[in-house]
């Protein structure tokens, strides 16, 4: 235990995606729980998945807020499902990659909502084309190695 008396805990999530091929098209599964995990979101895109398929029974609008934004900063299209008992609060919704709301299940209803996905669209331009590539690449690390500032006041995080 560290000497502030706060216990630390270092936890590591046991799942890993589950991806598929249809026509051309990367899928990825994720269930419930899983929207609170942005690194499997993020590994997922590492993979190349460009529509994640997320099914919940969450009642609690904020796990759809964290769908949506799931699906734009991994920019990817992203199914969020929920039962129709669930979907009083938040219901089924569709997100593009840049985050957008494409579609949406009327509360209380069973529905079936249906989104062309084309990678090759030029309204997904920024997203796909321009963002992805650019957010893999700030991953790494080495978008801005190049401005980073060597002052040992900058090191020194002690003094005030």
């Amino acid at each position: 235990m560290p000497s502030s008396g706060v216990a630390v805990a270092t936890v590591q999530c046991p799942v890993e995606p589950c991806t598929f091929d249809v026509d051309g098209i990367r899928f990825g599964c994720a269930i419930c729980i899983e929207v609170k995990f942005p690194e499997l979101f993020i590994e997922a895109a590492g993979l190349g998945v460009q529509v994640m398929l997320l099914s919940s029974y969450s009642r609690k609008p904020m796990d759809g807020v964290l769908a949506q934004a799931h699906a734009a900063a991994n920019t990817m299209w992203l199914s969020y499902s929920i039962p129709v008992d669930a979907s009083v609060d938040y219901t089924g919704r569709m997100f593009g990659p840049d985050g957008r709301e494409l579609a949406r299940c009327r509360a209380g209803r069973n529905q079936t909502i249906v989104t062309p996905i084309d990678p090759g669209d030029p309204a997904w331009e920024i997203p796909l084309r321009r963002a992805r590539p650019w957010r893999a690449d700030a991953r790494t690390g080495h978008i801005y190695a190049a401005l980073r500032v060597d002052d040992p006041r900058s090191r020194d995080r002690t003094t005030p």
